[in-house]
């Protein structure tokens, strides 16, 4: 019953299962009006915090934005990194995301990569290996294929001659 309802509440609610840990080993062997009692004052705590901390859903969603365009060149920046670092589920994170956006973390994660390999591209004599890594990329072919996807060209259009650097 616990595995069921920590998963149930895991993507239906984004809560992490160590969002769950307060109610106990014995919540769900205690009478129901003690459980809905434990429940209802961890959710007026939870109220209090939330208020104190002021933070509106346009908030949170400015702060998922700012932590990624802040850590977009770490390589293993994803989804599941993300979603650890605000301490709620990827698919909770994924779809508050999308309501509030309308496109995934992923394509912003992608975005803001590609917006910053633009400068990298037109402004230096870097290698495109060099600029993917300093961008977060894996590799050069994920690189490529998605500047190509996002801006309708390929990277190598975007380097101006030496001259005019």
């Amino acid at each position: 019953m616990t595995a069921k309802l920590q998963l149930y509440c895991q993507t239906s609610y984004g809560i992490c299962p160590e969002g769950l840990r307060f109610l106990g080993e014995d919540y769900f062997s205690q009478s129901l009006p003690s459980a809905l009692s434990q429940a209802c004052n961890a959710y007026l705590k939870t109220c209090d915090e939330i208020e104190h901390r002021g933070l509106s859903s346009v908030q949170w969603g400015l702060n998922i934005c700012r932590f990624i365009e802040n850590n977009y060149f770490d390589a293993n920046l994803n989804l599941n990194s993300i979603a650890a670092h605000f301490q709620i589920s990827p698919s909770y994170l994924s779809r508050k995301f999308k309501e509030q956006y309308q496109r995934s973390v992923i394509d912003y994660l992608y975005e803001i990569r590609i917006a910053n390999s633009i400068p990298l591209l037109s402004r230096t004599e870097l290698k495109i290996a060099d600029i993917v890594h300093m961008t977060g990329f894996v590799d050069s072919n994920a690189f490529i294929r998605i500047f190509k996807k996002l801006k309708g060209t390929t990277p190598g259009s975007c380097r101006l001659p030496a001259d005019r650097r």
